[in-house]
């Protein structure tokens, strides 16, 4: 008896051993640090072509969106970069400061407030470099907006990355896989919030 290659069961788990796949050859291209930007840019490509149904061949894909976006999303990880090593700083020396405690909450709190600025950027920059062919102010511009404007689905995107740093840290022989279905869900919540803002941009006058 044959065993067909479109069976559902055979599909989810290509699928699955695609999404895997993908999130490992992404791990690998964030070991220099400077790639990051254009990694991760190229897993949300990719990531939204396997949710998408489409048959892709990973490897060869991804290294082809990397390449598209290089410039922008280099550019736009070293920016980042910078700001979240000056804010890690500033945490630090924060804690080490004598100062009136109602001056210190004041302080704390605008720190707390930047740093959650500096995540929502963070959620969804390089899948908007993805998506659109943008500068980089406008990808940092549109980045924020999104955050914004959609700040229930914001939260959710928050809430995955964070049970995911969790389930990792107690569950380290599952961590790629836990990763690959974290960022896949993540990757859906963006598309269909950047299917919303085009909807919205089409109707209106």
């Amino acid at each position: 008896m044959r065993i067909r290659p479109d069976t559902p069961v055979l599909l989810m788990l290509a699928k699955a051993c695609n999404i895997i796949l993908l999130t490992l050859v992404w791990a690998v291209c964030c070991a220099p640090v400077v790639t990051i930007g254009a990694a991760t840019t190229a897993l949300y490509t990719v990531m939204w072509r396997i949710s998408a149904g489409q048959d892709v061949r990973v490897i060869r894909e991804f290294w082809d969106a990397m390449r598209t976006n290089w410039k922008v999303a280099t550019a736009s990880w070293g920016i980042m970069l910078l700001v979240g090593l000056l804010l890690a700083g500033n945490m630090v020396a924060l804690s080490g400061v004598q100062a009136p405690p109602a001056l210190l909450t004041l302080m704390k709190g605008a720190a707390g407030l930047v740093l959650i600025s500096y995540l929502i950027v963070l959620h969804y920059l390089f899948a908007g470099i993805a998506k659109y062919y943008v500068t980089i102010s406008q990808a940092f511009k549109n980045a924020w907006l999104w955050g914004m404007a959609s700040l229930p689905r914001t939260l959710v995107l928050f809430c995955l990355s964070a049970v995911s740093v969790i389930l990792v840290y107690f569950l380290e022989w599952l961590s790629i896989v836990l990763l690959a279905y974290t960022i896949y869900l993540q990757a859906v919540i963006l598309n269909h919030i950047f299917l919303q803002y085009e909807n919205r941009k089409h109707t209106e006058p």
